[in-house]
């Protein structure tokens, strides 16, 4: 055997090693992908306390809002739509 596809258990490494020491480990999409997604929920699920410490420090400070924006009445053109609603 020259090239061997497998997962990462290591009863299979033992076994390669002794059945065709010689032969190119190689991992398939399938587990390579299981692998990464299963690297990154554990990366993105591990307590994070100093984004945490961050995030509490940014609520802490109020930052003042700014002051209304005073707007001029709206205008609607003079149609005949218009003049028979605010006549009526």
């Amino acid at each position: 055997m020259e090239i061997i596809c497998r997962d990462r258990a290591t009863a299979y490494t033992k076994a390669v090693r002794e059945a065709a020491p010689d032969a190119l480990e190689v991992a398939d999409r399938g587990h390579l992908l299981r692998s990464l997604s299963a690297a990154v929920e554990k990366t993105c699920h591990q307590p994070r306390d100093c984004l945490r410490k961050r995030a509490e420090e940014e609520t802490v400070t109020e930052v003042p809002e700014p002051p209304p924006m005073l707007l001029p009445p709206a205008e609607l053109p003079r149609t005949q739509i218009i003049e028979r609603t605010l006549t009526n």
